[in-house]
């Protein structure tokens, strides 16, 4: 008779848990989101993702040959909408054990960069609450990519002597 020990039960749910990362990432669906356009938009460049469905949807889509990046920050995460902390934590797990490790960053090494594109979704607070009145940064819209998206392009001010 075939049993199934404690042990084996452990390191099959071990198993489960590993490979979730990698299964939300490869399943996730671009729900409306046109990431041939944001691709093309991008040009080349790195696209902050602020929220989490779209930065999977890019991750899994993206075409461009510089990958989707999300900002880990948990300043913004407590500050914002609910479902901001759980996907920070999330996302700091992820990355804790291997997964898109380059492409989940701290914010502040994101805004140490002299220039970087945001995909602003009306569903985060991000964008507003770290970069759209902070001093150190100046922005242009580039273009609207649906009714709640916009793609945003965030360069670093010059040093003031």
């Amino acid at each position: 008779s075939a049993t199934f020990s404690a042990p084996r039960a452990a390191a099959v749910l071990a198993c489960v848990l590993l490979l979730l990362p990698v299964a939300s990432a490869l399943l996730a669906r671009p729900e409306k989101l046109d990431v041939a356009r944001i691709d093309q938009l991008a040009n080349g460049r790195p696209v902050v993702c602020d929220w989490l469905q779209d930065f999977l949807a890019m991750v899994r889509y993206n075409q461009d040959p510089a990958p989707p990046q999300y900002p880990l920050d948990w300043n913004a995460a407590m500050r914002g909408p609910s479902s901001g902390t759980g996907a920070w934590k999330l996302l700091a797990n992820y990355r804790a054990q291997g997964y898109l490790r380059d492409d989940i960053r701290d914010a502040s090494t994101i805004f140490a960069e002299p220039s970087f594109l945001v995909l602003d979704d009306s569903q985060t607070d991000w964008f507003r609450l770290e970069i759209e009145n902070n001093p150190r940064f100046s922005w242009k819209i580039l273009a609207p990519v649906d009714a709640k998206r916009r793609l945003i392009e965030v360069t670093q001010k010059p040093a003031t002597p």
